[in-house]
């Protein structure tokens, strides 16, 4: 038995030693692509801001970047942009990034989609590969395209609707009471208020007011941000291993999400399907299902993944709408001039408001123009991004831009910015 006994240990122990030997070769061998790959020389070979002399200088950028991110952009804006000079930003978790002149950011947005593309930042962002939904977030996203062209055709036929969740999201959340004050945590409290507004949209209104299909669609949209970040961190050829147990929750949330919504989804696809006379909801979940059926693919009509691009567009929206929003909040009342600033919003809404009978409309919202001006300004001073457009290079080869430099004789260069086979140079531009 003893015998027995120590045999196994060995093998278990053979065994192990051998899938770490495996896993060091694997990272080294990766390691050393990656080093010598087109886009790692083509980037050593730029101007950097925030490396400083000594060993690992790029590694030790890396890290600072982290903290002192900000920092490292107005250094390098007062080195290189103002010069009309390129620079490569260091990044923690993602690529590092060639940073462009103001000058550049005309020519960059005239480029075509197979040259310079967005959707390859948004999939690094999540992590795409790692917390799923490939097939919907990168191979065809048709659903971001359907709520584009349809949501701003049908926008102010929803208004109305939406009105009528945001009512009922503040009552709920924020329980104001007439002459007291309430003690609020906005951030936990207008991401509630959000995800309510912005399904009646996307699900109906069956679905926006289902409390834990709002709780999971929300600690969805939130978590998956947080996952990713943790992801993009870690190597990549370690993020295989470690990317399953930092996404387990993730898995929940979508569970739970079908549980709700796959039902709906089944009754609406048979509802088309039979051809029977119906009225047609108004939401962004028939639009995707009526895009679905326009592919002429059968695989498309899953009401498993029908119901992931419905979570990636709750993804999207809740995100940026309660950040934006949050952000306005605390911007205005943190300002010396906040009583003055409120008091003219306040006015211009209720002035606005009885001009159009008391009814929120389009034209309603289109004459808010205080309020318009409030969120742009908040934007623009709590960025979400220290940086401004950004896109990867994705067309082989690479792409070359004119490069104007601001000297006496304003000459004009030509500079190429090189793409891998394997992974993109990102780059962008700071005012």
């Amino acid at each position: 038995m003893t015998n027995i006994i120590l045999s196994q240990d060995v093998s278990l122990t053979r065994i192990l030693t051998g899938c770490f030997a495996l896993l060091c070769t694997y990272t080294f061998t990766s390691l050393l692509i990656t080093y010598f790959s087109s886009q790692a020389r083509y980037l050593r070979l730029q101007q950097w801001t925030g490396i400083k002399h000594g060993q690992f200088a790029t590694l030790r950028a890396s890290l600072e970047s982290f903290k002192h991110g900000r920092d490292m952009i107005i250094d390098g804006y007062h080195e290189f942009s103002q010069k009309g000079r390129a620079y490569v930003l260091p990044q923690l978790g993602s690529d590092d990034i060639m940073v462009l002149p103001p000058a550049q950011l005309q020519e960059l947005m005239q480029r075509p989609d197979d040259e310079l593309c967005v959707r390859v930042i948004l999939q690094e962002l999540i992590a795409a590969k790692w917390t799923g939904d490939m097939d919907v977030a990168a191979h065809n996203p048709l659903h971001l395209e359907v709520v584009r062209h349809q949501l701003t055709r049908k926008l102010p036929t929803l208004i109305e609707h939406v009105y009528t969740e945001l009512v009922l999201g503040f009552q709920e959340q924020w329980k104001a009471a007439p002459h007291e004050w309430t003690d609020l945590v906005i951030w936990d409290s207008l991401v509630r208020i959000v995800s309510r507004a912005a399904n009646r949209v996307f699900s109906g209104t069956e679905l926006c007011r289902e409390p834990e299909f709002l709780d999971s669609m929300r600690d969805y949209a939130q978590r998956i941000f947080a996952s990713a970040a943790v992801i993009n961190v870690i190597p990549r050829v370690l993020r295989p291993f470690t990317a399953p147990f930092l996404t387990w929750k993730l898995r929940g949330y979508i569970k739970t999400c079908k549980k709700y919504a796959v039902p709906i989804i089944e009754r609406r696809l048979k509802e088309i399907q039979s051809g029977q006379q119906r009225e047609s909801p108004n939401d962004a979940l028939e639009w995707v299902i009526e895009e679905c059926f326009k592919q002429n693919d059968p695989s498309e009509l899953d009401t498993d993944k029908i119901c992931r691009r419905l979570m990636r567009l709750n993804m999207v929206t809740i995100h940026n709408t309660s950040f934006t929003i949050t952000n306005a909040l605390l911007d205005l009342y943190s300002s010396p001039r906040s009583a003055e600033f409120v008091s003219a919003l306040r006015d211009e809404v209720t002035e606005v408001l009885h001009k159009h009978d008391g009814k929120w409309t389009k034209a309603f919202i289109n004459d808010l123009v205080k309020v318009d001006s409030a969120i742009k300004e908040s934007m623009r001073v709590t960025a979400f991004n220290s940086v401004g457009v950004l896109r990867a290079v994705i067309k082989p080869g690479g792409i070359t831009l004119n490069v104007l430099h601001h000297r006496a004789s304003h000459t004009t260069e030509r500079a190429t910015f090189a793409k891998n086979c394997t992974t993109s140079t990102l780059i962008t531009t700071v005012s």
